[in-house]
């Protein structure tokens, strides 16, 4: 007999054998019944067996969607984007192998996996995301094999529509391009998929992002014209819809799309967060969609910057950097506005640039609190305060959806000044609270946010004015944070500040110094601590430029002199015998831009020079156009928006 051979056509899903174990043994998902089989895991006398990590479920070619299985990663060859699909879906891109030890037929009830070890890794060659470009189907093959096959009947000719199949919707939106014979089909199709990079939700599986569940094209002769073809999961609303009919809890849209975002943004720049391209899906989530502008950089030039509407579009804050994923941050905050007001800073409903930027100053304002204010303004400067020296962690998807203000009602915040770095600007950012909290606790939680190195520790300053005439009191690291912020004795005229506090060495505490660094050239009076076994004065020098300053300025020369504090009544001295003076000798002029009025240019409104309509990044003529987008309805509860 012949044995008959199968060709693996895509990739459908993907899940950990860990998970997959849980999913079958534990809770008696009948879907992975298919990994656990007899013909893979052959009985022997000590249950132990030799797995990939991640198991793919594969549509077979020539098959239908109800003959899909799940492989061993080990099983399937890298034509079939096997190194994409695990990139986009941030997976290690060697072949993991495992070794498990179960009972295949557990009689007694479940038992709990144990005993996972990795005993071999693969290291396959990288992939290169921006050259990639799927092969699609035929039309015909896909209506007899495909994992959503159109039902006959369908004008396949509109721009987009519904369609339902088996009690389920699916969304199609259709490209149409000329070509001249079907030999240049192919090098159309890798054109359009070098131009609009949806395609990529055909691969990406994350809760909030929208699937690309299908993708085919077909050819037609007499005309010359190519119609590309992509099925959509259905999502019932758009944002848009939800703003103007049921009202949008901004936080938790927030909450969800930098989840999203999260996901994403380890490969590129999305360029397209609209309230038009954020959905709601079936599983109570938003989600995103509209991938058409995606780019699989992490960087663009001003002008290259795309955006869906004038309104979305960054300001250049008049720096020279190259714009990066904080292009979709600044877009999330002025959408999350739109849900907080219901207020639609749209371009039909707008007349002027004047009147959008009046909309966005208005819904800051109308916010409940200081701290939905302070989240939204850190989205809309979050490159401003990235390139100042405070690093891109901060503002990050991942950090930014960490913010108590998103998830815990229960916390209060008081306004904070943080130093990363030696040379860092000094953020004004809001340090959270719950009424149980040590100063500790704060210190850590404002650590973490800003991805701070593990070797450095941090402590929290507290004093009337940070001028170098004023004292500051280093807060114990035990005290209650709630009870220093409410001593009636300084109620309302305190000032906290988180500095970097390194302990390069380990020492008993009697023989430790505190070393206080001042850097007035830009930093004030704001003080540095080292705490560390004596240290003379070059020793404390390299350890500063080691530990503390940031790299772009550990190359530039750098003189320490001690300090003369007599002129400072309770000042510094108050903590520490030993102070220091450091500049920066070699620093051309202008070459570091005043941390003290960078200072001031964040604390500004946003109206204002910050927000110059004339300095907008990308195109310009964006104001003013119509949505071209078909209108689809289907039903008094869906939404009018395009889904893709």
């Amino acid at each position: 007999m012949v044995k008959q051979e199968y060709e693996i056509e895509r990739l459908i899903d993907f899940i950990r054998f860990e998970e997959a174990y849980e999913q079958f043994y534990h809770y008696k998902n009948k879907e992975f019944a298919g990994i656990f089989t007899s013909a893979r895991f052959r009985k022997n006398a000590r249950n132990t067996y030799v797995t990939s990590r991640y198991y793919f479920k594969v549509k077979w070619l020539g098959f239908d969607r109800n003959s899909t299985t799940w492989e061993p990663e080990e099983s399937i060859p890298s034509a079939v984007y096997l190194g994409q699909f695990k990139r986009l879906n941030n997976l290690e891109e060697h072949l993991e192998k495992i070794e498990v030890s179960f009972e295949l037929k557990q009689k007694r009830g479940y038992c709990p996996l144990q005993d996972v070890q990795i005993v071999e890794k693969t290291a396959d060659e990288p992939v290169n995301l921006s050259l990639f470009s799927p092969v699609l189907l035929d039309a015909v093959d896909n209506g007899r094999f495909g994992m959503v096959p159109i039902p006959a009947g369908e004008n396949l000719n509109q721009s987009s529509f519904f369609f339902k199949l088996n009690s389920t919707y699916y969304f199609v939106k259709n490209a149409v391009y000329n070509t001249g014979t079907s030999d240049d089909v192919e090098s159309l199709i890798k054109t359009f998929h070098h131009e609009n990079k949806c395609f990529i939700q055909g691969y990406i599986r994350h809760e909030n992002i929208v699937s690309m569940l299908d993708s085919f094209y077909n050819f037609d002769p007499s005309s010359g014209n190519v119609r590309i073809s992509s099925v959509f999961e259905d999502c019932p609303q758009a944002l848009r819809w939800k703003i103007t009919n049921e009202g949008v809890n901004w936080k938790r849209m927030t909450f969800d799309v930098l989840k999203g975002l999260a996901y994403i943004h380890t490969h590129g720049i999305h360029q397209g967060i609209s309230i038009d391209n954020i959905l709601f899906g079936k599983n109570g989530q938003f989600k995103i969609s509209h991938f058409n502008d995606f780019t699989f950089s992490k960087s663009i030039d001003a002008m290259n910057v795309k955006s869906v509407g004038v309104e979305l579009a960054p300001r250049k804050y008049g720096l020279d950097n190259q714009f990066d994923f904080s292009v979709d941050i600044y877009a999330l905050a002025i959408v999350a506005l739109q849900c907080s007001e219901s207020v639609l800073l749209v371009q039909r409903e707008c007349n002027t640039l004047a009147d959008i930027e009046e909309k966005i100053s208005q819904a800051m304002e109308n916010l409940p609190s200081d701290e939905d204010r302070h989240m939204i303004r850190m989205m809309l400067k979050a490159r401003l305060l990235m390139h100042q020296g405070t690093g891109s962690y901060r503002f990050s998807a991942h950090s930014l959806s960490c913010w108590p203000v998103l998830y815990n009602s229960n916390m209060v915040s008081v306004e904070c000044y943080f130093l990363k770095t030696m040379d860092a600007t000094p953020i004004i950012d809001r340090a959270y609270y719950a009424p149980n909290d040590s100063v500790a606790d704060v210190t850590n939680r404002f650590a973490a946010f800003y991805g701070c190195s593990l070797q450095t520790d941090y402590r929290m300053l507290c004093s009337t004015n940070f001028d170098p005439s004023c004292s500051a009191d280093i807060l114990s690291r035990h005290e209650n944070f709630k009870a220093v912020v409410d001593n009636e004795t300084t109620l309302g005229r305190k000032k906290f500040l988180i500095v970097p506090l390194l302990k390069p060495s380990v020492a008993p505490d009697h023989l430790m110094q505190k070393y206080v660094i001042l850097y007035r050239q830009e930093l004030g009076g704001f003080p540095i601590i080292i705490e560390s076994p004596t240290l003379t004065p070059p020793e404390l020098l390299t350890l500063l430029k080691r530990e503390v300053v940031s790299e772009e300025y550990k190359l530039r020369e750098m003189g320490l002199f001690a300090e003369e504090l007599d002129n400072y009544e309770d000042d510094i001295p108050k903590y520490s015998e030993n102070s220091f003076l450091l500049k920066i000798t070699d620093l051309p002029e202008n070459a570091i831009k005043s941390r003290l009025s960078t200072l001031e240019d964040i604390k500004k409104p946003l109206t204002g020079d910050l927000l110059r309509w004339t300095e907008i990044a990308g195109i310009h003529s964006l104001f003013g156009q119509k949505n071209a987008e078909p209108i689809v309805k289907r039903s008094r509860k869906r939404s009018s928006s395009c889904m893709n």
